[in-house]
């Protein structure tokens, strides 16, 4: 089965569906066509279907291998659009309905309370350990984000950062310090804001 999981990280399918929208959206129809057409086997005809029955798929099958795909692809192998696909998905997801939230809400509420939620949402067994932060900078310890090529901690820190313009951030810079590739638990981010 294409799905089995052997214990590995895996992201919930609205993740799974948001990306391929990203796709679409950022590389036009022909590409996202030609994408589709690289992907393999089983992760192709769930992509094309468009619908998505499981809660969670495999990250590495569903996600990183897709994400590789693209990138090679239209990219020359650089990994930003990792990132730009976090960016894109809070876009899309705050485009409107839960922006006034944001902008209310501190910022140290917003890292220590809803971030926490919004990883154990879309990355299983992913949860934020400790978030350390003072005055225009916090430093984020996130256990069970592993992936080869670090790709799903590259679409969360990009929607990280994000998510923190939108709450009126400035200047925001959101570093990944400590990188799973396949060894560590753990990832790092530091985070600096004016």
């Amino acid at each position: 089965m294409i799905n089995d999981t052997k214990g590995g990280t895996q992201v919930r399918n609205s993740l799974i569906r948001n990306f391929n929208a990203f796709v679409k959206s950022v590389y036009g129809e022909a590409k996202h066509g030609i994408w589709l057409n690289n992907l393999k086997p089983g992760v192709k005809e769930v992509y094309v279907r468009g619908r998505f029955d499981q809660a969670w798929y495999d990250a590495e099958a569903f996600y990183i291998d897709p994400m590789v795909t693209l990138c090679k692809i239209f990219d020359k192998g650089h990994t930003a659009a990792a990132w730009q696909s976090g960016v894109w998905g809070v876009e899309t997801w705050l485009s409107g309905r839960f922006k006034w939230l944001f902008e209310k809400m501190s910022t140290e509420i917003l890292l220590k309370s809803f971030l926490p939620g919004a990883a154990i949402h879309y990355y299983r067994p992913a949860k934020i350990r400790e978030t350390k932060v003072k005055k225009g900078e916090a430093v984020i310890y996130v256990d069970g984000m592993r992936s080869s090529e670090n790709l799903l901690a590259f679409r969360f820190g990009g929607g990280l950062e994000k998510i923190l313009q939108i709450k009126g951030c400035r200047n925001v810079t959101v570093q990944l310090v400590n990188s799973t590739k396949g060894q560590s638990d753990s990832t790092v981010f530091i985070v600096n804001w004016e």
